[in-house]
């Protein structure tokens, strides 16, 4: 039940094109911070952003899925929303739902490169530990990009120091000392 309530509510937001407002109390700490961010006055509702209120506020994984697969049966999850979900689950370590977005066969995710350089880039390493484990023969294209983010991951006071150690270690055949 609470989860259709969810559904027709994003569902009004998008078809209505309604903007955050930043005066809401609940909302105004959430902030994306994914590769095709925007400020979040100039920004549309979009299902990502209710999914990452769902997660503030603490709904099941099961509960999400179902949420998910509605939409896309439907047809209205694109490429741009599915790199941003799989970075959002990442950043808050859900990995069933990670998880969910890949193998799903509804779902048609396909992991890319540039999806281990978003973890990365939004410092996730022990994310990115995973996901090398998983998908480490798919990381050939950009493996210089790679290495620099995590050389530069060093200076950050961000723990995660085993994480980044295990894959400068992993790249470190392919950096290029100049």
């Amino acid at each position: 039940m609470l989860a259709n309530r969810q559904e027709y509510l994003v569902k009004q937001c998008i078809k209505y094109g309604t903007k955050f407002d930043t005066g809401a109390a609940q909302i105004k700490k959430i902030i994306f911070a994914g590769a095709t961010s925007s400020l979040i006055e100039e920004r549309n509702i979009r299902l990502v952003d209710f999914i990452q209120i769902m997660l503030e506020l603490k709904w099941k994984s099961s509960e999400i899925i179902i949420v998910l697969s509605n939409y896309y049966k439907k047809g209205q999850i694109d490429g741009v929303d599915k790199r941003e979900l799989f970075l959002l689950f990442g950043m808050k370590r859900k990995i069933k739902l990670m998880s969910h977005i890949i193998n799903s066969d509804d779902f048609m995710f396909e992991f890319k490169e540039i999806n281990f350089i978003d973890v990365i880039e939004n410092e996730v390493y022990d994310m990115a530990v995973l996901l090398y484990r998983e998908y480490f023969l798919l990381l050939r294209t950009q493996q210089e990009k790679i290495c620099k983010l995590l050389v530069g991951a060093f200076d950050k006071q961000n723990g995660q120091l085993e994480a980044k150690v295990f894959l400068l270690k992993r790249f470190m055949t392919h950096m290029r000392f100049d």
